[in-house]
């Protein structure tokens, strides 16, 4: 595994720049950006495939299909969020599906990634940031536990077994 993966629309508040500034900031890494343009958003699209061309260690992608999606998942060291908010995002799912550890600017759904040891996050220090990416770029061993207890975590809270017995028992108890 190498490199770091970024995945999402094209959207101010999933904040791409900083994703590209952690690139240009690391240029002995490997950067990808898959960024789909957001319907409406097209100026900003282009603003930030600019940015990207500019990053010689970054590469960008208006899109990849779910094929090619898995793959990079697979083979990055690192899943990079950096939204400034969300749910539980389905990129971390995938990427904890891969067992690629996940690195977050800002994001913690209930906690997560501290409690499953799947990954980190700064809690929207951006010095923090920069410091965790520096400490696990260079940690192979500490990325690979990392990814196999987000895959252990996925199986045990996230797969469809659980999730339907957790439904069952939501149901049941309003009964």
């Amino acid at each position: 595994r190498r490199g770091a993966l970024w995945v999402g629309r094209c959207e101010r508040w999933k904040h791409p720049e900083l994703f590209c500034e952690l690139a240009a900031r690391h240029p002995a890494e490997t950067f990808t950006m898959v960024c789909p343009m957001a319907e409406g958003k097209k100026a900003y699209w282009r603003e930030i495939g600019a940015v990207a061309a500019g990053i010689p260690n970054l590469t960008f992608r208006d899109y990849a299909p779910p094929d090619e999606l898995a793959v990079l998942y697979r083979e990055s060291a690192l899943l990079v969020i950096t939204s400034l908010a969300e749910g539980f995002p389905n990129t971390m799912l995938e990427a904890m599906d891969a067992g690629c550890p996940v690195l977050s600017h800002r994001v913690d759904p209930d906690g997560a990634l501290g409690s499953g040891g799947f990954g980190l996050c700064a809690k929207g220090d951006d010095a923090v940031f920069f410091e965790m990416f520096a400490g696990l770029a260079g940690d192979a061993s500490r990325r690979a536990a990392m990814g196999e207890r987000g895959r252990e975590m996925l199986r045990a809270r996230h797969a469809p077994g659980p999730v339907v017995d957790r439904f069952a028992q939501v149901l049941r108890s309003l009964l």
